[in-house]
């Protein structure tokens, strides 16, 4: 299974916002779609719904267009579409189109924290995050083949991500495709495979997160009292009194240069080694477009 986003353009008056998004997305990973506001992430999942129309190009589910393709599409948009005149439990069949007593649904309910009071009231008495995982939890519940969510850890506490988390990689593990897109990176790295970037109106990077943020290399912060000439001689930059910073690419190549420091007599009182996390390395790439990979 797969999405293939073929070339599509898109513009509104003289605002280009789209101007090639050609990838593919393969089932069985969870990626995740990164750009900043306006980049058009929206406008695409709109397309790709046939919401909007391109002005070029298409998208295709394994092969489908989104009219053959609809009833295997699982859906949440950062403004959930709950309709308010109805219960929580009405929303949830409208919206899956699934027996709602099965073992399962009544799973995901729990552990969303829908509760059967909640559930039985009209949705316009629902907070905006209690919105939202209704809209999570009919996504889960349809198990379609093709799943894509708009910020899904709008509303969730740590136990609720945790378990929509696990459920995503159960519905990877099965083949299936998984999209995301949001601004909570560090939690959004917890479960996604790869990241797409958007970078003026086309997509720069498309590949493993975890290759990503090893290319990003290694921060460290040592102190020393030891001279600062002798320090800044292995690249290090004095950023305060007694403390020096350098990047380096990998963990084995600072182990290395200690060793050779630590023989030269070198005495270090304390080392910070950071290691970035998605939204460093997503904000550096932006910042350093020519060097992306």
């Amino acid at each position: 299974m797969n999405i293939e986003s073929k070339g599509i353009k898109k513009a509104f008056k003289n605002n280009e916002v789209i101007k090639d998004f050609s990838f593919t997305i393969q089932g069985g990973r969870i990626t995740c779609l990164l750009g900043p506001n306006g980049s058009g992430k929206t406008t695409w999942i709109r397309i790709a719904l046939g919401l909007e129309t391109a002005d070029r190009g298409q998208v295709m589910f394994s092969g489908q267009p989104i009219s053959q393709a609809r009833n295997q599409v699982s859906i949440v948009f950062d403004e959930p579409p709950v309709y308010g005149h109805l219960s929580g439990y009405d929303n949830l069949y409208l919206l899956s189109r699934v027996d709602i007593g099965t073992q399962y649904v009544n799973h995901i309910l729990s552990a969303l924290n829908l509760e059967k009071d909640l559930m039985r009231k009209d949705a316009r008495a629902f907070s905006l995050g209690q919105r939202h995982r209704l809209a999570v939890a009919c996504a889960l519940i349809r198990q379609g083949n093709f799943i894509i969510m708009d910020e899904p850890t709008v509303g969730l506490d740590v136990v609720s991500w945790e378990i929509v988390k696990n459920l995503l990689k159960a519905e990877a593990a099965q083949g299936r495709v998984v999209l995301l897109t949001g601004h909570n990176y560090d939690l959004m790295a917890e479960v996604v495979d790869d990241i797409l970037i958007i970078s003026e109106g086309t997509i720069s990077y498309h590949g493993s997160m975890n290759n990503i943020i090893k290319a990003a290399g290694i921060n460290v912060e040592l102190k020393t009292q030891f001279d600062r000439a002798s320090i800044e001689s292995y690249g290090f930059t004095q950023i305060a009194p007694s403390t020096f910073h350098k990047q380096y690419s990998n963990r084995q190549e600072f182990n290395s240069q200690l060793v050779h420091m630590q023989k030269r007599g070198i005495i270090i009182e304390h080392i910070d080694i950071k290691v970035p996390g998605l939204k460093e390395v997503y904000q550096a790439m932006l910042e350093n477009k020519d060097e992306l990979p």
